[in-house]
């Protein structure tokens, strides 16, 4: 799309792996989108099926820029292509295997453009197969739709994080991101900026809407339990084998990080939570706080015991 001084632009991030069977169509679907002057970067990690090369052809024809490096993972591989992306209106994640709508990144920039405060957007997405089919469901139900309605810092800050893949932001993030090093320890990409967007004072908007298509394979570096034994034993995993980086670990880092940029108020929130691994008296008064809402009262019982016992 030619560059237009009324079209807004926004870089698209791209990590890639191993993706033949779906870049295509989805690096195609990205390059089809309305309204946007779209600039496409993607780092490869280190490919072994050709991946690579399709890329260079895509890139070759001017359609993206392409680096290249060590494998790094998927949270460093796409927060060193953010570090590394040229400057842009806008800025979005997008995974190797999806299909995105052709109103996809429009739709999010009207809505940033709403409020001077927002400055993170995420919505929806409809699951489909590895053939690119619908299964007839959405990645998020009515319940974590009210989960994410709810605006509130500390429970933006507590929530399950916005998909990556669905997330666009504006420069402002991508400014602080750019003007530090990177904080350690990093539970993923998404997370990051997720907690970087609270902490930095600004709002996130959720659309309950999907623009786009949530490819389930079993490839998935992170996918969608889609059955009752798949989400059963999901929560029991996430009593009986809490990741390694809690979200008080992450929060640490960025209030030390990004401590010139941020505010009193949210410093103290910050703060709270940075606490929790150490601290129960911390953990009682987040998980059993008014401000968090978690949709219903299951998903409210279970998150708030993740909270309290420091599984989260």
């Amino acid at each position: 799309m030619l560059s237009n001084s009324k079209v807004p632009k926004c870089v698209v991030l791209m990590a890639s792996y191993n993706g033949i069977p779906f870049i295509s169509e989805q690096i195609d679907s990205i390059l089809s989108q309305a309204e946007v002057d779209v600039r496409l970067f993607v780092r490869d990690d280190g490919s072994s099926d050709g991946t690579r090369d399709l890329l260079q052809r895509y890139a070759d024809e001017g359609s993206l820029t392409l680096l290249t490096g060590e494998n790094l993972g998927p949270a460093l591989g796409f927060l060193t292509l953010l570090r590394n992306a040229p400057e842009a209106d806008y800025y979005a994640f997008s995974d190797q295997d999806d299909i995105w709508d052709s109103d996809k990144l429009i739709t999010a920039i009207k809505q940033l453009k709403k409020q001077e405060n927002l400055a993170l957007y995420h919505c929806n997405s409809r699951l489909v197969d590895s053939a690119g089919n619908e299964m007839g469901r959405l990645t998020y139900g009515q319940q974590r739709c009210i989960s994410y309605r709810d605006n509130d810092p500390l429970n933006q800050l507590c929530i399950g994080s916005p998909m990556g893949c669905t997330q666009v932001f504006d420069r402002r993030i991508w400014e602080v991101v750019c003007l530090h090093e990177l904080p350690h320890p990093v539970i993923m990409h998404d997370k990051l900026i997720a907690n970087l967007c609270v902490l930095l004072g600004y709002r996130i908007v959720f659309d309950a809407s999907p623009h786009m298509g949530y490819r389930q394979h079993g490839r998935n570096v992170v996918g969608v339990s889609t059955d009752l034994p798949s989400k059963v034993i999901e929560k029991i995993n996430s009593f009986c084998h809490p990741r390694e980086i809690t979200l008080a670990k992450q929060v640490t880092g960025l209030l030390s990080t990004y401590s010139d940029c941020i505010l009193p108020p949210e410093r103290a929130l910050g703060e709270l939570v940075s606490k929790m691994d150490a601290s129960f008296m911390a953990r009682c008064r987040v998980s059993f706080s008014s401000r968090l809402n978690f949709g219903s009262l299951q998903e409210d019982l279970f998150n708030r015991s993740l909270l309290l016992f420091g599984k989260r």
